[in-house]
C-alpha cells in the first residue's frame, strides 16, 4: 500500500456527541492523500460505538480497555503515523474541508518552515459562533510572525489554535511524544520547543473550529483547581523558554529589552534572562520565582558572581533583598474560588474585561 502524504490524528474520549462532527470533517477533506488514525482513550459513552461505525480504508482506530490518559493516547497515535506530515484534531472540534489541502500547498512550497497553523473559528458546546470580540477571537485570529510568535509566547501565553497544527512528522512526532505530560499547558509546552527547532507559519485563514464548552468541561475550562495548576505548570515551563534557544532567535526577539547589548558570555546570557523574567514577564509571580532561581544558578559558578557583579551591578546583597523583597509563592489566605479567578484574570486585562462584563456581579467584593 502506498505511503499517505499526510497523517491525520484523532485523540477521543467520551466525545459521542461531537466526534462524528469532527470525523466527518476529515474524511471530507478535498485533499485525499491521508490516513486517519483515531486513538479513543477507553471512552465510557458511544465514542468507540460511533468511532466503529465508519468503514473507510483510510481510517487506522485503536481503542483503549481503559481511560489511560491523554499523553498515553498520543503516544499511541504518534507510534502509528506513517505520512510525510501529521495533524491532529481532538474528538470536540472539527475542520474547514479545506484545511489540510492548503497546508499542503504551503507547506510544499516553502521548504523552511517545519510546521504551520491557522487562524479558528472558536464555538459554543452548540456549535453556535461566539461574538467577534470575544477574547478567544482575539488570541487566535492575529497575523504573527516566528519571531511575534516567541515574543508573545514569553510576554502572552499560548496564542496558537492546537487544532489547526500541520507540520512534518519529523519533527513534530518527537516533540509530542516528549511533552504533555501536563494537563493544561502541553501544547504550549510543544509550541515553544517547536518554534525554537524551525520556522512557524500561520495561514492567515479560520480553517478550524474550536469547541469551548460549558460548565468547565473543557479541560481548559476555568475552576480553581485549573487556575492554580497553570500556574505551577507554567513555571515549569518556563523554567526552560531560553533552553537551546538559538542566539540568532533569542537576539532577534528580545534585543530591545536587554540590559545590554550582544554577544554575550554564557552567563552574561543568563543575566539578560533573569533579568527579563525579573523585570518583564507576563506574570510577575512566575517571573520572579524563575528569575530567582537563574540568579542562583548563576552564583553556583565564580565567572556568573563576576558577571552578575561587574557587568550588572547586582550584589549576593542584591540577591537576597530579592528574596526577603517579595513572597515568590503568593496565594490567597483561603482557598476562595472567586479571589483565585480575581488574581488570575486581572493579569490578563482582555479576558479580565469581557469576564467583568459578563458574570461581573460574581467577582465583586
Amino acid at each position: 500500500m502506498k505511503t499517505p502524504l499526510v497523517s491525520i490524528a484523532i485523540p477521543a474520549y467520551n466525545h459521542g456527541k461531537y466526534i462524528a462532527e469532527t470525523i466527518d470533517s476529515v474524511l471530507n477533506q478535498t485533499f485525499t492523500d491521508f490516513e486517519l488514525i483515531i486513538s479513543d482513550d477507553g471512552s465510557s459513552d458511544n465514542t468507540a460505538e460511533v468511532i466503529r461505525s465508519y468503514k473507510d480504508d483510510r481510517i487506522k482506530a485503536f481503542f483503549f480497555d481503559k481511560n489511560c490518559g491523554q499523553k498515553m493516547n498520543i503516544d499511541n497515535y504518534c507510534r502509528n503515523v506513517t505520512g510525510k506530515y501529521l495533524s491532529a484534531v481532538p474528538s470536540d472540534d472539527y475542520w474547514d474541508v479545506t484545511k489540510i489541502e492548503k497546508q499542503v500547498n504551503f507547506m510544499e512550497s516553502n521548504a523552511g518552515v517545519g510546521a504551520c497553523f491557522t487562524f479558528a473559528n472558536v464555538i459554543d458546546e452548540d456549535g453556535t459562533p461566539f461574538d467577534e470580540n470575544h477574547p478567544y477571537h482575539k488570541l487566535f485570529n492575529q497575523p504573527r510572525s516566528h519571531s511575534d510568535l516567541v515574543s508573545d509566547f514569553f510576554y502572552k501565553g499560548n496564542c496558537l489554535a492546537a487544532m489547526s497544527c500541520f507540520g512534518l512528522s519529523s519533527i513534530l512526532v518527537p516533540l509530542f511524544t516528549s511533552s504533555h505530560y501536563l494537563r493544561l499547558t502541553g501544547d504550549f509546552e510543544t509550541w515553544i520547543k517547536l518554534a525554537k527547532k524551525t520556522q512557524i507559519h500561520i495561514l492567515p485563514e479560520r480553517l478550524v473550529y474550536h469547541r469551548r464548552r460549558k460548565k468547565g468541561k473543557n479541560m481548559s475550562g476555568i475552576s480553581p483547581a485549573n487556575l492554580l495548576r497553570a500556574d505551577n505548570e507554567n513555571v515549569i515551563i518556563m523554567r526552560d523558554f531560553f533552553t537551546d534557544m538559538p542566539n540568532e532567535l533569542f537576539y532577534k526577539v528580545f534585543s530591545d529589552k536587554l540590559i545590554k547589548q550582544g554577544p554575550h558570555s554564557k552567563y552574561g546570557l543568563l543575566c539578560e534572562q533573569a533579568f527579563l523574567f525579573l523585570n518583564h514577564y507576563k506574570n510577575v509571580k512566575v517571573g520572579r520565582l524563575v528569575a530567582a532561581e537563574i540568579f542562583y544558578k548563576i552564583y553556583q559558578d565564580p565567572e556568573g558572581i563576576s558577571a552578575l557583579s561587574n557587568d550588572y551591578r547586582f550584589s549576593q546583597k542584591d540577591f537576597w533583598e530579592m528574596t526577603a523583597g517579595y513572597q515568590l509563592s503568593e496565594y490567597p489566605k483561603r482557598n476562595n474560588a472567586k479571589e483565585l479567578v480575581k488574581m488570575v484574570l486581572i493579569k490578563h486585562p482582555p479576558l479580565y474585561s469581557w469576564m467583568s462584563r459578563r458574570f461581573g456581579r460574581y467577582l465583586r467584593d
